[in-house]
């Protein structure tokens, strides 16, 4: 995969560049996944694979400026066995990252390993009930280490209880989960510099579709608490309750359907009182078959115009109508 990104942040149609403002920001992507599968038994295979990815940042701020190369390399193995009503899964991952950032000549390396832990059983006819234990980590980003070069990686530790019910018309699952983040990435939005801390989050989670004649109907509820243990308050921007519904109709080759969206109230930062009011979104989806391999797409998204905020002081678009033509090749 080849991806490039360009982003220009222009005033009156010149660059806006300064000490901290970038003006202009770009990067590229370079990576390259294998993996295979090996089925040793009608019930079991292993998977074994490998990524190796580089990637080069650069931006134009005279103090928060950089010109970064970085480099990604994992491999990774896991094996899955059915046994009678249990499935049993365990995945284990090395990663190895570098950066260079040649403003400075500074260097920074990460070496972790990560792994998984799950096991299902179905116990009655579409019933099934799992436990899964996860690790995981993500590096600071080239931004992140300009304007704080001591940061560390975070570390995630991801737990969760789930049963889960497939029938004809209806599937649904319900989830407990208990997450901690360590060294988790914030930042300051006073001196907009980053900083480590530690949280976590502890919930429950339902999820569920039901075919109602042509009509899928579908929806999901979550309750959380999400929390910052250095300071014991909530972790800014997660909202204690999130909910989804919606519903899709095809009719011949055009398909309706409608989603809503809701997060409730939640802190804006985790170093003020700032609070961001609760909200809920609503956008109307349609498409079109014009030929077996081609789909026009559209998308009227928040349909009733609303005026919310994910970061305080900072809107959100309003109403937008997107278009998009897919082509699948058979």
């Amino acid at each position: 995969a080849d991806t490039r990104q360009r982003i220009e942040d222009r005033k009156n149609g010149l660059l806006r560049t300064s000490a901290y403002e970038y003006g202009l920001a770009k990067s590229r992507h370079n990576g390259l996944r294998w993996d295979n599968a090996i089925t040793y038994s009608d019930t079991g295979y292993f998977m074994v694979g490998a990524d190796h990815a580089t990637e080069s940042y650069e931006s134009d701020a005279s103090v928060l400026g950089y010109q970064t190369e970085r480099t990604l390399s994992a491999v990774f193995a896991g094996i899955n066995q059915q046994i009678g009503a249990w499935t049993l899964q365990a995945n284990l991952r090395r990663d190895d990252v570098r950066m260079h950032n040649q403003l400075n000549d500074s260097r920074k390396r990460w070496s972790e390993n990560s792994a998984l832990l799950g096991a299902a059983y179905a116990w009655a006819s579409g019933w099934k009930v799992s436990v899964n234990l996860a690790q995981g980590f993500r590096v600071p980003s080239t931004d992140d280490l300009t304007r704080s070069p001591a940061l560390r990686p975070e570390q995630y530790l991801n737990r969760e209880l789930g049963l889960t019910y497939r029938g004809d018309s209806l599937q649904t699952r319900l989830a407990a989960f208990w997450n901690q983040a360590t060294d988790m990435i914030i930042m300051h939005p006073g001196t907009y510099l980053m900083s480590n801390t530690n949280a976590k989050n502890r919930g429950v989670e339902w999820s569920g579709s039901y075919l109602w004649g042509a009509t899928q109907v579908h929806g999901s509820v979550t309750l959380q608490s999400p929390r910052n243990l250095d300071t014991g308050m909530a972790l800014a921007r997660r909202g204690k309750k999130l909910a989804t519904a919606g519903l899709n109709h095809p009719m011949g080759d055009w398909s309706f359907g409608a989603q809503a969206r809701y997060q409730s109230e939640r802190r804006d930062s985790n170093f003020s009182n700032d609070f961001l009011a609760s909200y809920t979104v609503v956008d109307l989806l349609a498409s079109y078959r014009i030929a077996p391999n081609w789909k026009l797409q559209m998308k009227l998204e928040n349909a009733g115009n609303r005026d919310y905020q994910l970061a305080y002081g900072y809107n959100t678009p309003r109403r937008a109508l997107w278009m998009m033509l897919d082509y699948t090749s058979r």
